[in-house]
C-alpha cells in the first residue's frame, strides 16, 4: 500500500511537471508576448545615405523581459505591392510587463517614396534557417 502511494506522488510529479520548453519555444513565446504598433515614419538624410527612422509603441504581456525584439518592417509601394523587407531589433530588455513604451528603430539606406507606406509584423514562427538574423535567438532571453 505504502508503495503504492509513493508511486501515486511520483505520478503526479512527472504530471505536473510536463513537458520543459526549450530555448527556442521560449523566445518564441516571449516574441509573441510583445504588442508593436508603429506611430511615426520619417526619412532622415545622413551624410551617409537616407535613413528610414521609424517610433513604435510596445507593450510586452509577458512577465518576463525579453532583451531584443527583432521585428519585419515592409515598405509597400503606393500600388499596394510589397517593395522592401527589413528586419529591426528594438531593445526591449528595459520595458516594463503591461506598460507602453515607445521605442525607435532605423533602416539605413531606405527611403519612402510619394504614397509608400510601411507595415510591421512580429514573426510568430520564425524558421531555424532564419534565426541566426534574429539577435534574441543568438543571444538568448
Amino acid at each position: 500500500m505504502k508503495a503504492r502511494g509513493v508511486l501515486l506522488v511520483a505520478a503526479f510529479f512527472v504530471g505536473a511537471c510536463g513537458r520543459q520548453e526549450t530555448p527556442e519555444q521560449r523566445i518564441t513565446r516571449l516574441r509573441l508576448a510583445h504588442q508593436v504598433q508603429p506611430t511615426a515614419v520619417q526619412v532622415r538624410q545622413r551624410p551617409e545615405g537616407p535613413e528610414l527612422v521609424l517610433d513604435f509603441t510596445v507593450v510586452n504581456t509577458a512577465r518576463e523581459s525579453l532583451p531584443t525584439l527583432t521585428v519585419k518592417v515592409v515598405v509597400v509601394d503606393a500600388k499596394g505591392q510589397d517593395r522592401a523587407t527589413h528586419l529591426v531589433s528594438l531593445p526591449t530588455g528595459e520595458l516594463r510587463p503591461g506598460v507602453a513604451s515607445q521605442l525607435t528603430g532605423f533602416i539605413p539606406g531606405e527611403r519612402l517614396e510619394p504614397g509608400e507606406q510601411v507595415r510591421v509584423e512580429v514573426e510568430g514562427q520564425v524558421p531555424a534557417s532564419a534565426r541566426a538574423r534574429y539577435p534574441e535567438y543568438r543571444l538568448g532571453p
